[in-house]
């Protein structure tokens, strides 16, 4: 059986597993997305998640699944190179989706997408939005099939080696 809960710190070696093998799916799919040099996601990104109450663990029964961390406002969304569809800071950011190779092409992604869009409802959101790589299809496809727009692309400042990414939202009110 499947379940979506908050993180915490006795959560972490099951995260990182995702985290890790996250990295190298994105790696074998020629991505260099999280396989930076500064080690982004690293174990203090997710710690910190953990600490601010917003990593959320897809468990099914007592193992985890895939993470996914919820944020409020995105500085680099404020420059967008396209346009958003609702003009609005009210929104909730998808970061850090990761799923454990154990559950890869289930549905995991898809069912931490749906919760994401749940806890904008009850959190009064206008939109959710999400961000990533040009060759992360999966997420590309993943954002279209849920419904959201491709609005344009950002450049992450913080990101040296391609910090161009695609940026999509959905309207929730």
């Amino acid at each position: 059986m499947r379940s979506i809960r908050k993180a915490t710190i006795l959560d972490l070696p099951g995260v990182m597993k995702c985290v890790n093998d996250a990295k190298r799916f994105l790696k074998d799919s020629g991505s260099k997305q999280w396989n930076g040099d500064d080690g982004y996601p690293t174990v203090t990104d997710m710690v910190n998640d953990i600490n601010l109450s917003r990593l959320y663990l897809c468990m099914d029964n007592d193992q985890i699944a895939g993470i996914c961390a919820f944020l409020g406002e995105e500085p680099e969304y404020a420059n967008i190179h396209g346009s958003w569809i609702v003009d609005t800071d009210n929104y909730l950011t998808i970061h850090r989706i990761a799923v454990n190779d154990d559950f890869r092409g289930t549905g995991i992604s898809k069912e931490l997408f749906n919760y994401a869009l749940e806890y904008a409802r009850k959190n009064n959101k206008d939109s959710v939005r999400v961000d990533t790589h040009e060759k992360n299809k999966i997420v590309q496809s993943l954002a279209a099939d849920m419904g959201y727009t491709l609005c344009g692309y950002v450049i992450y400042q913080r990101i040296k080696d391609e910090p161009k990414r695609l940026v999509y939202e959905k309207k929730i009110r």
